[in-house]
């Protein structure tokens, strides 16, 4: 295990070379787990930060309260006691200026506005923003995490197919997710990765509907999107399902399952994210329903539900090998209902490894 995280360490000393710092902060806590092995998870989320070096040693800062779990946990570097009633900027500091670090890269995103600023005061350091450096690091998963990411999916199909036995007329929304939540729990997950989404007949129209008390009336359309959580990794899946017979979907259903195809024929290293997500909209728009899809086609998923490459018109991304992303249309059409189908997909060297296997049309 320390070898895949000595193998993070040195690329993290590549981002040291290549943008000249004597430093790097991680603060937020995916890029801490990723680089050190340390959770943060809890309520509120243990609070933990790194400071890897470009002599390669990387110490961890950590408040007395956490100091014994960090030790057990952390993969590599010494674990830094914060002193009781000393901001961690400000031991921050104190560590930078005690190793002599004149240019430091700091993940500015993961601490409040201007904050970093008092690093500076007083001392001559010089803050680079790191922020989309270490994001970009992280959306290239290794094998070792698309095994883990494929694990959490399987868990989440799991739980689509709780969800399906359960959507039926008089069943209520909440019913459904508990049910799902249930079978994901009981199969492995550490906790589901957002709460989630059960929106039946009109408020199929929302693209983003939790669950509520509603009861699913017959032949209505009833979204599910819900994601599993193993070893701190990310799954994300929806399907629709239709409560008895309703064509109108089942044909909506069958021009999303021919967008995602027209992406999946795409996805490939190098290809632009823009271009995949204009290969499903054009099959949308085909059908004379573009107004109705109202987001970006997916993103990507690990450590965060939500992380690099974004699949969005306009996007600047290219796709690498080892990404991993969602491709997921919707239509949705207000005051009716909707439907989303949406899947997960790894960039391979040649092409794409779709991680999903569950029915798109159940």
């Amino acid at each position: 295990m320390r070898r895949i995280y000595r193998r993070r360490m040195g690329k993290l000393l590549d981002l040291m070379e290549g943008m000249e710092l004597d430093a790097i902060v991680g603060v937020r806590p995916p890029t801490v787990q990723y680089f050190t092995g340390c959770r943060t998870v809890g309520c509120p989320p243990r609070t933990l930060y790194f400071t890897a070096f470009n002599n390669g040693e990387l110490e961890i800062l950590a408040p007395r309260l956490e100091v014994n779990q960090a030790r057990e946990e952390a993969a590599l570097g010494v674990i830094v006691e914060v002193p009781r009633g000393v901001s961690w900027l400000k031991a921050l500091a104190e560590r930078l200026e005690k190793r002599g670090v004149s240019r430091v890269g700091i993940e500015l995103s993961g601490i409040p506005h201007n904050a970093y600023k008092h690093l500076s005061a007083g001392n001559e350091i010089a803050v680079e923003d790191v922020s989309e450096a270490l994001a970009s690091l992280r959306a290239v998963k290794s094998p070792e995490e698309i095994r883990i990411i494929r694990r959490a999916v399987r868990i989440a199909e799991e739980g689509l197919e709780a969800a399906r036995r359960n959507v039926r007329p008089g069943s209520r929304e909440r019913l459904v997710a508990r049910r799902a939540i249930y079978r994901m729990m009981a199969r492995g997950a550490e906790w589901v990765s957002f709460e989630i989404l059960v929106a039946s007949g009109p408020r199929a129209a929302y693209s983003h509907g939790a669950a509520t008390n509603r009861k699913i009336g017959e032949g209505e359309p009833v979204i599910v999107d819900l994601g599993a959580r193993v070893e701190g990794y990310h799954s994300d899946l929806t399907r629709t399902f239709i409560a008895g017979s309703n064509e109108k979907f089942r044909e909506i259903l069958g021009i999303l399952d021919e967008a995602i195809e027209a992406a999946l024929r795409m996805v490939r290293p190098g290809v632009p994210a823009s271009e995949v997500d204009k290969a499903a909209r054009d099959v949308i728009r085909e059908y004379g329903c573009g107004d109705y899809f109202t987001h970006g086609l997916g993103h990507g998923i690990g450590l965060e539900i939500h992380e690099k490459p974004l699949l969005r018109p306009g996007s600047k991304e290219e796709l690498k090998e080892g990404n991993v992303f969602t491709i997921e249309p919707g239509i949705y059409i207000p005051g009716l209902g909707g439907a989303r189908i949406e899947e997960d997909v790894a960039v391979t060297g040649t092409g794409h490894l779709k991680l999903s296997e569950y029915p798109r049309i159940p």
